[in-house]
């Protein structure tokens, strides 16, 4: 049987990564640098498979052997950078991305990575503005258009995110985070129906994509009594940001221990108990139903198998 060389080997792995097939990527990329140990490029790619099946330790020093090989490398940079976002070490990421940048400014992919990492740190105006350079440089590009729809809906901005859904679904019909994106779109404005087609379409893509499967434990909060007001709770705490959440649990806060002192000083003593309750069953309500959701998730992750009566 014929061997492979190492540039046919990195063509190969790099087929198999966009296929989502990290395992038989990862074996590839060995044989690749058992040829030629000191290759960057299979030392880079190498370790954005690890960091796919969370082996972060793992990624962390096939990313460093690709830069030692290669300071200069765009891709180095870029997997570091993501290996450092993995590891929460947001300071250090947010210098690889700038390399990054400064070494390649006209890929598209750079300043969604960038915007993703500003995000985490909680700078969603600099993560805006990045994925806006991002189409600019790439007006077509369905992954940018639906990472800015995804920010519009978490601002509580439905219209313009659905808007750049059906951009990205228009240039690609069957782009996964497109899909995910629409369905998310249409549960925010109730529409179930919609919502389910559009997860189980995206699941026939892969059946075992985190967002699709997110997007079906969502569904299934929002139909659920009990989880439902959760569910609107907690999308309504997300669109308010962190700082004004914070404003609106202090007020709330303030108002039941107000009520609670009022209904005392007035005699009112069985009201008093009452609101205590309610302050209570609120508390209990809102700290067990994040749990439930991650549960519903779980169990949807480990049974990733389609159902067609879903």
């Amino acid at each position: 049987m014929t061997m492979l060389g190492v540039d046919p080997l990195l063509h190969l792995a790099q087929s198999q990564i966009s296929q989502g097939n990290a395992v038989q990527a990862i074996e590839t990329l060995k044989q690749a640098l058992s040829q030629d140990p000191d290759r960057a490029e299979a030392h880079a790619l190498l370790a954005l498979c690890l960091l796919e099946m969370r082996r972060i330790d793992a990624a962390a020093h096939e990313a460093r052997l690709g830069l030692a090989a290669d300071p200069l490398s765009p891709l180095g940079h870029y997997v570091q950078g993501a290996v450092q976002l993995g590891q929460r070490k947001l300071v250090e990421a947010e210098s690889s991305y700038r390399t990054l940048l400064d070494l390649e400014p006209g890929n598209p992919e750079n300043y969604r990575a960038m915007a993703r990492l500003l995000e985490v740190k909680g700078n969603k105006t600099d993560a805006e503005a990045h994925l806006n350079k991002a189409l600019e440089l790439a007006p077509d590009d369905p992954q940018t258009l639906t990472a800015l729809g995804e920010m519009q809906l978490a601002a509580g901005r439905i219209d313009e995110a659905q808007r750049l859904a059906d951009d990205a679904l228009r240039i690609q019909p069957e782009h996964l985070d497109g899909l995910v994106l629409r369905g998310s779109v249409a549960l925010r404005r109730g529409d179930v129906k919609t919502a389910r087609e559009h997860a189980i379409w995206a699941l026939h893509l892969d059946a075992g994509d985190p967002g699709a499967l997110r997007l079906i434990a969502e569904i299934k909060s929002r139909t659920n009594w009990f989880l439902g007001l959760w569910w609107r709770y907690s999308v309504w705490m997300g669109e308010l940001g962190a700082g004004r959440a914070i404003f609106v649990l202090l007020g709330a806060f303030i108002v039941y221990q107000a009520a609670t002192i009022w209904a005392g000083q007035h005699g009112q003593s069985d009201l008093a108990s009452v609101i205590r309750l309610l302050w209570l069953g609120i508390c209990v309500y809102t700290w067990v139903g994040p749990g439930l959701f991650q549960r519903s998730l779980q169990r949807e992750i480990g049974n990733v198998a389609l159902k067609s009566d879903f």
